[in-house]
């Protein structure tokens, strides 16, 4: 994993690598919890780039989770783009707990309902 370094003066948002956009998009989020038990958690996409996204959830998930991200993608038919992805920041927030996902591949995988 690389390690980005924050010059002086430079803020987080200067340090990333990828545009991001936001976005209201539905998401489902898959995994396993501590117990071992699958769970699906549904939420929104706040912004999303080529690298990662920011989601919202009512669940809390650990930093570290590797967990699959289906984000519905507002075309004519039911479309999800699926990624396998891994919690990097979680935060605290007054709209629920925001989760700093990173994509574990360039390219997701397209599902249509």
């Amino acid at each position: 994993m690389e390690v980005l370094h924050l010059e002086p003066g430079m803020t987080s948002a200067e340090r990333r690598r990828a545009k991001r956009f936001q976005v209201t998009w539905p998401i489902k989020i898959r995994g396993v919890n501590s117990a071992g038990l699958s769970f699906e958690e549904s939420g929104e996409l706040r912004d999303l780039s080529s690298m990662g996204a920011l989601v919202h959830l009512d669940r809390r998930l650990k930093a570290g989770a590797q967990t699959e991200v289906l984000i519905k993608v507002p075309l004519r038919t039911e479309a999800w783009m699926k990624y396998p992805a891994t919690v990097m920041r979680v935060e605290n927030g007054v709209e629920g707990i925001g989760l700093g996902i990173k994509f574990s591949a360039s390219r997701p995988q397209f599902l249509i309902e």
